[in-house]
């Protein structure tokens, strides 16, 4: 930021940015630092100071200002949206474009219903982070018999599906339903698979839609549906050895506006010995031999914190982790058992790593963001075109559901 602009521009972060001086950029730090934060003030609250004080200080070059504060990547405070049902298990998200029903992309949020059961949906037909709209009311998917978070996804030039986990009596399978849902029977193509333990995952990826999920046993399970047949094929599993009772997240590299990452698929679960014992590994998939590099995979690090307890660290757990692409980097997103010393709830971590991320040493360590969440939230850029990151969760003092995003890497 304090370049002066005759030095010209630089990249940082993925952004291009041009300095607005030192003596701007003082100004801005020390309205930021002096009149705008308390004492309890988070990174993300001085993210909002300074990109304020761009405004209130008259920095000569506004943009300039706000992009240079943006591109340090710091995470902005959480905007909340609107109520959950009492025990959904949050949100999944996915731009569909349909012209000839909108006129233009829209953005679809999928979420189970009270008591984790059910689909349910809103849509809007701008950015996330645009006042030109807004979300839709609540509707419903017609699926009643769905349990657990749907996952959703979308194929270029082709079909946009969300999939569910189907449960009632002893009838336990995956359906999988068009865009707007319906009252009806849903429509497919089913994935046809039985022994479920955990809701689905999706992700389009090199002319395939994937799915993954958990079975009765503990493995990874997953299958890829052929656009042009609307078929899905027979079921392989990830590695003997990977094991997870909670869902698998996968996230692909051509779901990443800025390529960088596009011929990168991962998936990544939970292992461990159960809920108070419990780590994040991921899985890079060989697109050259079709199957996972289990080799080249991994168990993410956290922050050293102080232990509570009986435990050595904080541990990953309660629900599925969420990850995705962006700036041809993998983002993930946890939240921990409950330990959350920050106040209220679930603590969020986060970390990230640079391709092709097959060594440890490409990795950040997860660190702790901050409290009052509930467990579990996933990310991902479908929410906007404004190319920006998004980290969804539900607020642990309500069942409010609230985001908050980063703009670099």
């Amino acid at each position: 930021m304090g370049r002066e602009p005759s030095e010209g521009a630089e990249s940082h972060g993925g952004y291009t940015v041009t300095g607005i001086g030192e003596a701007d950029a003082s100004e801005v730090f020390y309205d930021a630092l002096t009149n705008k934060l308390s004492g309890s003030a988070t990174l993300s609250d001085f993210r909002n100071a300074a990109l304020q004080s761009c405004v209130d200080t008259g920095a000569s070059s506004l943009l300039s200002c706000f992009e240079a504060v943006k591109s340090v990547g710091l995470w902005s405070t959480d905007v909340n949206t609107w109520t959950l049902p009492s025990g959904s298990s949050g949100v999944d998200l996915a731009t569909y474009r349909v012209p000839e029903f909108f006129g233009s992309s829209t953005r679809f949020v999928y979420y189970s219903g009270s008591g984790d059961r059910g689909v349910y949906y809103r849509m809007r037909s701008c950015p996330v982070s645009s006042g030109s709209c807004s979300w839709s009311v609540q509707y419903s998917a017609g699926e009643p018999d769905a349990i657990g978070r749907p996952a959703a996804a979308t194929i270029p030039g082709g079909a946009s599906l969300f999939c569910f986990r189907v449960q009632y009596g002893s009838y336990n399978n995956l359906w999988c339903d068009n865009w707007y849902g319906s009252t009806g029977p849903h429509i497919g193509p089913d994935p046809g698979a039985s022994d479920i333990a955990t809701s689905p995952t999706l992700a389009y990826f090199n002319g395939y839609l994937y799915i993954a999920y958990g079975v009765a046993s503990g493995q990874i399970h997953f299958k890829r549906l052929d656009p042009l047949t609307m078929t899905w094929s027979t079921a392989q599993t990830i590695h003997p050895s990977a094991s997870t009772w909670l869902a698998p997240v996968l996230a692909s590299g051509d779901e990443d506006r800025f390529g960088g990452a596009g011929d990168s698929l991962f998936i990544v679960y939970v292992i461990g010995t159960g809920p108070s014992m419990s780590q994040i590994a991921y899985v890079p998939f060989d697109d050259a031999t079709g199957s996972w590099d289990y080799a080249a995979g991994g168990v993410l690090e956290q922050e050293t914190l102080t232990p509570i307890g009986p435990l050595t660290q904080y541990y990953m757990t309660n629900r599925t982790p969420g990850a995705a692409f962006f700036r041809g980097r993998l983002h993930v997103v946890a939240t921990d058992v409950g330990l959350d010393v920050l106040g209220g709830g679930n603590t969020l971590w986060y970390g990230s790593c640079g391709m092709p991320c097959d060594d440890p040493a490409d990795w950040t360590r997860l660190v702790r963001q901050d409290g009052g969440a509930r467990p579990g939230a996933s990310i991902d850029t479908y929410g906007d075109y404004d190319y920006s990151l998004r980290i969804w969760h539900r607020l642990a003092s309500s069942n409010m559901n609230a985001h908050r995003l980063k703009e670099s890497e």
